[in-house]
């Protein structure tokens, strides 16, 4: 896979997040993040992180968060799935280690692929 991470790869129009919110398929949620996802008919994922002003005030930390759930979405399997996924982020994110976010996300993307694969398979 390509080691950028351009435009195709992100949902950056309201509509387009209004359309996952509304249509959702399923969700997968920790107590830090929340997965909504709807399935797409692009050849690849699409990402967009949502971290409201109320859970991380400074702004500095909430582009911080988006930088590591974009980077994790990019470096995983998760980028080669037909799925539009917007990451609800939490207050509690920030408060967690690196390593501990790391693992949070790496979970959360495992039972994301689990749950997709398992949707492909009745179909």
């Amino acid at each position: 896979m390509d080691h950028q991470f351009g435009r195709a790869f992100k949902i950056n129009q309201s509509s387009q997040y209004s359309s996952v919110f509304n249509n959702a398929d399923f969700r997968v949620s920790s107590p830090n993040l929340t997965f909504i996802v709807k399935e797409n008919n692009l050849s690849h994922g699409r990402i967009g992180v949502v971290v409201a002003k109320k859970n991380i005030r400074r702004a500095v930390d909430r582009n911080l968060v988006k930088r590591i759930v974009k980077e994790s979405f990019r470096k995983g399997e998760v980028s080669t799935l037909m799925v539009d996924i917007v990451v609800l982020v939490r207050s509690n994110l920030i408060r967690l280690s690196r390593k501990q976010q790391n693992e949070d996300l790496t979970s959360l993307w495992q039972a994301l692929i689990k749950k997709v694969n398992y949707r492909n398979s009745r179909s």
